[in-house]
């Protein structure tokens, strides 16, 4: 897993987007955890930059870590409910 978040932390400062690591699973449970990489930049950077531009002007990253995450979207998309005190809404599937 080093080897995908040092793709990710390299991709998000050289886009400006936030990344997504793939689903693995939470040490000492069961839930699925996701880590969403965010780049910081030290100053502001023109309307259209670069990616020379944007990696010169990276001051750090912010690194979200979230089971939460993961169980919203399983929830959204596909009816499934991880805990049950989220309020999860069953949605039924036709087809």
């Amino acid at each position: 897993m080093i080897q995908e978040d040092r793709e990710n932390i390299l991709r998000a400062r050289a886009t400006g987007n936030a990344v997504l690591t793939s689903p693995f699973k939470l040490l000492g449970s069961h839930h699925l955890g996701v880590v969403l990489t965010f780049p910081v930049y030290k100053s502001k950077l023109p309307q259209k930059p670069t990616m020379e531009e944007r990696i010169k002007a990276t001051a750090g990253y912010v690194l979200v870590n979230s089971f939460w995450l993961v169980a919203s979207l399983l929830s959204q998309h596909f009816g499934v409910c991880l805990v049950a005190h989220m309020g999860c809404k069953r949605m039924r599937r036709d087809g």
